[in-house]
C-alpha cells in the first residue's frame, strides 16, 4: 500500500496505477490527473485536490475528510457512502454523482453544482449550501426540510 502522505504531487498525472488503500493524507494534488486509476480504499484526508477531475470515478466509500476541493469536478461520479467530513467543496461540480449515504456533514457545499445527484441517505447535517445547486438533486423530505428550514426544530 503506498503512502503518499505530505506529498507535493501538484499537476501530477497517475494513469493505469493501482493506488488502492493508498493514503494521501495532507498531500498536494492540486489539478493531478488520474487516468484508468484504481482508487477503492483511497484516503484523502486533509489532502489539497483543488480541481481534480474525477468525473465518471468509482470512488465508493473514499475518505476525503478535511480536503480541499475547490472547484474540483465529481459529473456522474460514483461517491456513495463516500466520507467528506469538514470537506471544502466550494463551487464543486458533482452534477449527477452518487452520493447516496455519503458524510457530507460540516462540509462546506457553497456555490456547489449538485444538481442532478442522488443523495438519498446522505447525512448533511452542518453542511453549509449557500447558493449550492439542488435542482433536481434526490433528496428524501427530510433532507428538503433541513436545507430548505436551517432554522426548524426537530
Amino acid at each position: 500500500r503506498a503512502n503518499f502522505d505530505k506529498a507535493y504531487l501538484h499537476s501530477a498525472t497517475f494513469i493505469k496505477c493501482d493506488l488502492r488503500d493508498a493514503t494521501f493524507d495532507h498531500a498536494d494534488l492540486t489539478t493531478a490527473k488520474f487516468i484508468d486509476t484504481l482508487l477503492d480504499g483511497v484516503k484523502f484526508n486533509n489532502a489539497i485536490l483543488n480541481e481534480v477531475d474525477f468525473s465518471n470515478k468509482m470512488l465508493k466509500g473514499i475518505d476525503f475528510s478535511g480536503a480541499n476541493l475547490f472547484r474540483a469536478s465529481f459529473r456522474g461520479a460514483d461517491l456513495s457512502k463516500a466520507i467528506f467530513r469538514n470537506a471544502y467543496l466550494s463551487e464543486a461540480d458533482l452534477y449527477m454523482a452518487n452520493l447516496q449515504e455519503a458524510d457530507l456533514r460540516e462540509a462546506n457545499l457553497m456555490g456547489a453544482n449538485l444538481s442532478m445527484a442522488f443523495l438519498s441517505n446522505a447525512r448533511l447535517e452542518g453542511a453549509i449550501t449557500t447558493n449550492a445547486n439542488f435542482e433536481g438533486a434526490h433528496l428524501s423530505l427530510k433532507q428538503k426540510l433541513k436545507l430548505w428550514l436551517p432554522f426548524s426544530k426537530e
